[in-house]
């Protein structure tokens, strides 16, 4: 959460909004416009988790491979979604 993103339901008494503008940040600008270079490493999940993390990791993997296909994207940073593509398909493995 940062500063801007806290925001109330326009109702009596005011009620918190459950989730919105959740996005991963991981690679984003620090608040200088420093970007840091930082590893991605997916964790195994909780036994109880493991369902719902195969089902979410499906969808990151589709994530990874868009963004290291967009020509939007610098080559760089595509090469770096293609890394963590593979780090998510090692973990995935062991799941």
């Amino acid at each position: 959460m940062h500063k801007g993103n806290l925001s109330s339901v326009p109702t009596m008494p005011l009620q918190v909004v459950p989730v919105y503008d959740m996005l991963p940040m991981l690679y984003a600008p620090m608040a200088g416009g420093e970007i840091l270079l930082v590893r991605y490493a997916p964790a195994l999940p909780s036994p109880q988790d493991r369902a719902l993390w195969l089902q979410a990791s499906v969808a990151a993997c589709r994530f990874w491979q868009t963004a290291a296909a967009d020509q939007s994207i610098s080559p760089e940073f595509q090469t770096l979604c293609r890394q963590n593509l593979a780090a998510l398909m090692a973990v995935q493995d062991m799941a």
